[in-house]
């Protein structure tokens, strides 16, 4: 998934048939690869964070380097859909962050 968000980051005319021949974007039926690829650019995006400024990048996954997630900031929009719920703000809750909730 990272390579192929990767792929797409780059941007490069060439890279499209590289894309579009990927052995996982052929196990995504048609209509749900918008959000595979949405979700691959983030993989990316995460993978990329954590390897920055490491001199071994295959340190990017040990523990003490996942704590730099704790500031990522994504910008992925939370997707409302009708399955899942509807988007309640936890303000109501008592928290400054959002939830979904099944109940309307």
């Amino acid at each position: 998934m990272v390579e192929v968000g990767s792929l797409i980051l780059r941007n490069k005319p060439n890279d499209i048939r590289k894309i579009l021949e990927h052995p996982l974007v052929h196990m995504v039926e048609g209509d749900e690869q918008g959000k595979f690829f949405r979700l691959s650019m983030e993989a990316a995006k995460l993978d990329s964070y954590l390897k920055e400024g490491l001199k071994d990048p295959k340190t990017a996954y040990y523990k003490i380097n996942l704590k730099k997630l704790d500031n990522y900031k994504t910008n992925l929009a939370l997707e409302q859909d009708a399955q899942m719920g509807i988007y309640k703000p936890r303000e109501l809750l008592g928290s400054p962050y959002g939830t979904i909730s099944s109940q309307a």
